[in-house]
């Protein structure tokens, strides 16, 4: 499978699992559960969702065969089709108030939905573990580069793996149809869940093993990463304890700490890539700086024209309106090229600077034949670029 490819299906998988949730998210609103849709955690995976799925868009083009850039992903499309999953069950049963709380809240059984809904729920509700459970164990086994500390850890990514599947086996087997009790409440979810913990702890000790001979950016990406990692895991652990000892009777109590906890597992992970530029992320900063500087001036000059067409008379109206879709249209592009060049000149001078000096060689060189002319000329891009303590340029030939 050739790089395009690859970066293509990446990016199809973040786009449609942003989609899903956002659509999901908006049908709990809009039925008006909005309140069941925050309190069951429901809000929390899709706003997840939607940060990693954006994160990863722009990352993948440079990092598409980083396993690291794919648990983010994997975490954008499970997050997403769980979230869509539950907002169409909600649909199907949406004559009965108090099951679509239950079924948001995730505090409904099989036997109480329709069979239709209840196999939904069996497909899509328990992939909310492959989401977070990925990023749990893979992501912080495989961070930041993507490779093990070494081979011997294989067998701790084979145990990652054999939880997630066998909890959201056991989830699906919970939300079966003929079911009369919560989905985790199985042996094969509690036995998921079990190994999950013991693969997430042995993944914790994938960046504490880094750590020592680490340095610079790195040291403190790692720092982020674990101090995050082992909130989350002791909630975990505590969670687990709670759930064996005392069934449901601390349900509220672990949620709330499990609704603590993740989020601030999932700021360290960002906090870690924002503050020490982990793949790239300047890119993304300068982005959302140009697109959203164009977006609103685009808002801004459509506003004013629909405003201007409605002063008119209705016979200029729709001309004016549709004039207005042109010219956004039409001035997107030139727009968009001056708002870069003032952001990179800006806010980013040094890479500016670097990409016009590389340029401009590109173009001393095509109709160069000296080769001492183009050394010459490459040395002083290598200067001027790099600023390193000394160059030197060795010509082979006659």
């Amino acid at each position: 499978m050739n790089d395009g490819t690859i970066t293509g299906l990446l990016r199809t998988t973040v786009v449609v699992g942003a989609a899903l949730a956002v659509i999901g998210s908006a049908i709990a609103i809009a039925i008006g559960h909005a309140g069941s849709w925050w309190a069951g955690g429901g809000a929390f995976l899709a706003l997840t969702t939607l940060f990693f799925a954006a994160f990863a868009w722009f990352v993948i083009p440079e990092q598409f065969r980083n396993p690291v850039v794919w648990t983010m992903a994997a975490f954008a499309c499970f997050g997403g089709l769980a979230t869509a999953g539950t907002a169409s069950v909600a649909l199907i049963v949406i004559d009965n108030p108090d099951l679509v709380n239950a079924v948001i809240n995730d505090t409904a059984t099989g036997s109480d939905l329709p069979l239709t809904a209840a196999w939904i729920l069996v497909f899509t509700a328990p992939l909310w573990a492959g989401s977070l459970f990925t990023l749990l164990t893979f992501g912080l086994l495989l961070f930041p580069d993507g490779a093990l500390p070494s081979p011997r850890w294989h067998w701790v990514g084979i145990l990652a793996a054999i939880g997630i599947l066998a909890t959201i086996a056991g989830l699906a087997w919970g939300y079966r149809p003929e079911s009369t009790v919560l989905p985790e409440d199985g042996a094969l979810a509690y036995t998921g869940f079990l190994i999950i913990a013991i693969a997430a702890f042995l993944s914790l000790l994938a960046p504490i093993r880094r750590f020592p001979s680490s340095s610079g950016a790195t040291r403190q990406q790692l720092k982020w990463i674990m101090w995050g990692a082992s909130i989350l895991l002791a909630t975990i652990a505590v969670t687990l304890v709670l759930a064996v000892l005392g069934r449901n009777r601390y349900e509220n109590l672990t949620t709330v700490a499990f609704l603590v906890a993740a989020p601030v597992f999932i700021v360290s992970y960002g906090i870690a890539v924002a503050r020490y530029r982990l793949y790239d992320i300047d890119i993304i900063v300068n982005r959302t700086v140009v697109y959203g500087a164009v977006v609103a001036i685009l808002a801004a000059l459509y506003t004013a024209l629909v405003s201007t067409a409605a002063l008119l008379p209705r016979s200029d109206n729709d001309l004016i309106l549709v004039a207005s879709v042109l010219i956004a249209a039409a001035v997107f592009n030139p727009l968009r090229r001056r708002i870069q060049s003032f952001v990179d000149t800006r806010f980013y001078r040094s890479h500016y600077d670097v990409r016009h000096i590389t340029e401009s060689f590109a173009e001393r060189i095509r109709d160069e034949v000296d080769p001492v002319a183009i050394s010459v000329a490459w040395i002083d891009v290598v200067t001027e670029t790099l600023q390193p303590d000394a160059v030197g340029v060795w010509i082979k030939g006659p």
